[in-house]
């Protein structure tokens, strides 16, 4: 059996929907909805880990080990992102 390629690589940022303060930079590897960030993905993160909009103080995500990978699983409504295509 062969191996699929990861095919586009997007970097996005995700910001609090409540205070729109930039949370971290995430490098999405597939295409679809943003359910979970995995922690090696995170490139840039603003929040220093504790998952909590240092704005608002809300809390966004909850940890959680997906897949033999640690996690963070998005609180849908907490979060918008922007992103675009890395070519």
């Amino acid at each position: 059996m062969g191996t699929q390629g990861k095919g586009n690589i997007y970097h996005i940022k995700i910001y609090c929907a409540q205070c729109n303060t930039y949370l971290f930079k995430y490098r999405k590897e597939k295409r679809g909805s943003l359910v979970r960030c995995y922690i090696d993905n995170i490139v840039d993160d603003n929040t220093k880990g504790d998952l909590k909009c240092p704005g608002c103080l809300q809390e966004f995500a909850r940890f959680k080990i997906e897949k033999t990978r640690p996690a963070n699983r998005m609180i849908q409504g907490k979060i918008f992102i922007k992103g675009h295509l890395k070519k």
